[in-house]
This record gives C-alpha cells, structure tokens and sequence, in this order.
C-alpha cells in the first residue's frame, strides 16, 4: 500500500508474500468479458481541486496521460469516514481503492496470536489498497480511520482497466533501463516489475538542487535512480566549504543513505546539465527494499567522507 511513511519489516513481508503469486500486474487478467464503460460521478470545480492536489505526488498517477487521469478522477466518489471506522479489513477480497483527501489512518496486521500490530500511519495525500487490486491477492492489513476524513474512491473495474493499463505501460518503458542498474542486478523480474510499477519520472535543470544537506522531512524523502545525465554530491564542511564527495551519472542512484539509515540528508545533490531520473518515494522504498536492506549499507560504506575527499586532494 502506498503513502509516505515506513512500514515494519513483517508487515512488508506479509505484503510481499501475498502478491508473490504475481510476478506482474498484467498477470492478472480481469475476467469480465463486458465491454469497459467508464464511471462518471459528478463533481464540482473544487472537488476535481482536491483530488488533484491529492494524486499530484502518487506514483500510480504519475504514468498516466490527460484523458487516463481524467477517467480516474471523474470516477471517483467521495466518502466521509469517522474515527474508529475499518475502512479495509485484512484476509478481505479487495474491491476498491482510496486516496486520502483529509483525515487519518493506521494500518494493523493481524498475527497469528491474534496479537494486532500497528504497522503503517496515512496521512492525507496518501492512498492505499492498491496491492490487492494490482496482485489478486487478499487484504494484507487493515486500515481504520483515526481521525474524522473523507476519500476518493475508486472501484475495482476502473482501477483495473485505467491505473493497472497505465502502470503496465509504464513498466514496459523503464523495465529494460532497470536491467542495466547495477543495483538491482541480483533482483528477479518479478521484483523488478515492482519497482517499475513504483516510479515517478523527474527531471532538473542544470545547477537544481534535487536533495539538500540536513534535510530531514522523511515524509518527502525519495530515492532516486539516474536516468539520463549527472549530478554531483557536494558536503558543506566544518569551515562552510561545499567539497564534492561524489559523481553520479547514467544507470547511478542516490538518496539511500537517509532512507537506510532514518537520518537527515549527508549530503547535496545537484544537476549538472538536463537532468533525468526516476524516483521511489520511501513507502515504496520501504515496501520494496526493506527485506533487502545489506546489500544497500554496503554500498554506503562506500561513500567517501570530506576528510577523505580532502586528504587525496592534498595528496596524502
């Protein structure tokens, strides 16, 4: 499920095993044979405002055309939850999906001692129950409203034959550029799949800063995966000297560190020349890497630090 917050490790686990059937979302193939007509819920100027505002950082909207996104929103329908409503229940079939336009909401597993864990907090701007319309798979955890709100709704058919068609197009296009990502080399399709599924394209202008130092709103927090042109990681030293630590270009990634580790930004990251990339929003980071998280410290260990950078440059 998707929303900028951290998961715990089992609760990504159960998510996992769930759709493990699934290697992909066009595995699924819907099985009506009716012809799809588009739902249409009639909103105001300001309801269409909200839901914008509500989808604009969602990485399942991010791959979706003019006449796809419209679809969507013109089908949405509007529900008012109060505090201590289960909005989605685990082990249930799941028939819709929810952006979040106000309101909050807390995610619990259910273990097998009946012992429930809360495991994942929503706030507005977020969205969930997508994995269970996107996999076949059952609920994997519930969702209970904690403070009074509304959502935007979506039901299976629409999610299906609009969201599920614009990821898999979207998966299509960046599947081959994973393939040459050194980082994901020992990751099978599958896992893959799921990574394109979670991308949202960016691009910078030269000299745009993408990450700054000491940053530390996690909630905004992204990886980032370069597609097309560089960037360099530069570190403000004790003395308020900006030293360059690192060089990243084609097939690189940055942003790990934070996200690994739930620290602030080490380090700033800026654009050299027209800079593309795509980029995994911690929820998705966390859902998709959080079992898988040594290989990524590793790769940290790596890094160069400032005194480093500065004593080769001395020549010591």
């Amino acid at each position: 499920e998707h929303q900028t917050s951290a998961k715990e490790d089992e609760a990504r686990r159960v998510a996992a095993q769930s759709r493990g059937r699934r290697v992909s979302v066009s595995a699924e193939a819907d099985k009506s044979t009716e012809p799809f007509v588009p739902k249409v819920v009639p909103k105001t100027d300001e309801q269409l405002t909200r839901i914008k505002a509500a989808v604009a950082k969602n990485f399942l909207f991010s791959g979706m055309d003019d006449e796809q996104a419209n679809t969507i929103f013109l089908s949405m329908e509007e529900k008012h939850v109060k505090a201590g409503e289960v909005v989605i229940q685990q082990g249930d079939t799941g028939d819709y999906f929810y952006v979040i336009d106000s309101g909050e909401f807390d995610v619990t597993l259910q273990k097998v001692n009946d012992h429930k864990t809360p495991v994942f907090h929503y706030v507005p701007g977020g969205s969930f129950g997508e994995l269970a319309l996107m996999y076949n798979c059952p609920r994997a955890a519930s969702v209970t409203c904690t403070a009074d709100g509304v959502l935007w709704v979506v039901d299976r058919p629409t999610f299906r034959n609009v969201i599920v068609d614009s990821t898999r197009r979207k998966r299509e296009r960046y599947e081959k550029f994973l393939d040459a990502v050194p980082l994901l080399e020992n990751l099978s399709a599958g896992e893959k799949s799921q990574i394109c599924d979670s991308l949202m394209p960016c691009s910078f202008e030269d000299g745009e800063k993408i990450i700054t130092q000491g940053e530390d709103n996690f909630d905004d927090m992204r990886l980032f995966f370069v597609e097309d042109g560089k960037a360099i990681a530069t570190i403000i030293d004790e003395a308020g000297v900006s030293v360059q630590v690192g060089e990243m270009s084609t097939g690189n990634f940055f942003g790990e560190k934070a996200l690994v580790e739930n620290v602030p930004r080490a380090a700033s990251v800026i654009a050299v020349g027209p800079l593309k990339c795509v980029a995994i929003d911690i929820a998705a980071f966390k859902r998709l890497f959080g079992d898988s998280l040594d290989f990524l410290k590793s790769h940290i260990s790596t890094y160069k630090t400032v005194e480093q950078v500065q004593a080769e440059a001395s020549g010591q």
